[in-house]
């Protein structure tokens, strides 16, 4: 006697994001195993509304020596901090998600490096993953030499795809609502930032990627209008685009920013680097002619990884050269 066999069911969001950690995580194992001079740790920070967001913490061992030896946790001038938030569409992604690029910041750079998480759309949409990155932001500003970090050594923020947005954003929010201690400057990659009803007018005919790329097989147009619908943002928010704040661009930290030539996301990029330079702001901008949306992460391809690589850490130099020149 023979039995159909019943099609399988659709998975469930939570099954398909067990399934994506599962994945990121053996992508993490895929880069090898950690440099013995680093340290790799999990830990949360309790948000304002009692949410508990999940960190990824990477920093060299000698920060705990450090830490042990010093209860005054005085650690100026060693450790810059980086925070980093992952892509994912707002709707998926993990904190492994940026482990390759929180490793190689971390043995460059001498630096303690915290991937951080925020709260998933459909769930939690607009503002809460934006809130949710300002607030964890804020905490590790106040809570930086906890972790063997000093600021004044250099506070870089940055992300990829949506992490790239929550980076523009929170960059913008700490100049207009004064973080203290501030950023020193910001890493913007492959970001979402404009819709058709807040480009600038000034923009609107640099503005052509959507249209150009709306086919790309990585990410295209009706992909990103899919990513909208789920967020359900206010475009004009000051929290879904640093374009929507009252004084956009002025007085930002120096920033990097990186775009995909064959990206439909690929003049939000470089219509911000523009932005930026005419708002004063040292900016440093990388065009990758033959890349769509693709980022330094643990989803970069062997094709991707000898473009993007050496170009990050060429930009996160620059980044962490100017905290420097800029202490007092």
């Amino acid at each position: 006697m023979f039995h159909r066999r019943s099609r399988s069911q659709p998975q469930t969001l939570d099954q398909t994001r067990l399934a994506r950690r599962r994945a990121e995580q053996q992508l993490v194992l895929a880069l090898g195993p950690l440099h013995n001079s680093l340290s790799e740790y999990y830990t949360y920070v309790a948000l304002p509304d009692g949410h508990n967001a999940e960190l990824k913490v990477v920093r060299p061992k000698a920060v705990f020596k450090t830490l042990t030896k010093s209860p005054s946790n005085d650690t100026k001038g060693h450790h810059p901090l980086i925070v980093l938030f992952h892509g994912g569409g707002f709707s998926g992604g993990t904190v492994e998600y940026m482990t390759r690029p929180a490793r190689d910041f971390a043995l460059e750079f001498n630096a303690v490096v915290v991937s951080a998480t925020y709260r998933l759309a459909p769930e939690h949409r607009f503002p809460t993953p934006m809130q949710d990155a300002w607030d964890t932001l804020v905490w590790l500003a106040q809570h930086a030499k906890d972790f063997g970090a000093d600021p004044a050594a250099g506070f870089v923020v940055g992300g990829v795809s949506a992490g790239g947005t929550m980076a523009a954003v929170v960059t913008q929010l700490a100049k207009d609502r004064r973080l203290r201690p501030p950023l020193t400057g910001s890493w913007i990659s492959i970001p979402l930032l404009l819709v058709k009803e807040i480009v600038p007018v000034r923009y609107k005919d640099e503005w052509r990627s959507t249209e150009e790329n709306k086919d790309n097989p990585g990410l295209n147009r009706d992909t990103v209008r899919n990513i909208i619908r789920t967020l359900a943002p206010d475009v004009r928010s000051p929290l879904f685009s640093p374009f929507s704040s009252k004084t956009p661009h002025v007085g930002l930290p120096p920033t990097y920013v990186q775009a995909g030539g064959l990206d439909v996301l690929r003049d939000d990029g470089l219509i911000l680097a523009k932005a930026l330079r005419e708002s004063g702001v040292p900016t440093r901008c990388d065009l990758f002619d033959d890349l769509g949306h693709a980022a330094w992460t643990i989803y970069a391809t062997p094709y991707s990884r000898v473009r993007l690589g050496p170009k990050t850490m060429d930009g996160m130099r620059w980044l962490i050269s100017q905290s420097r020149s800029q202490a007092p």
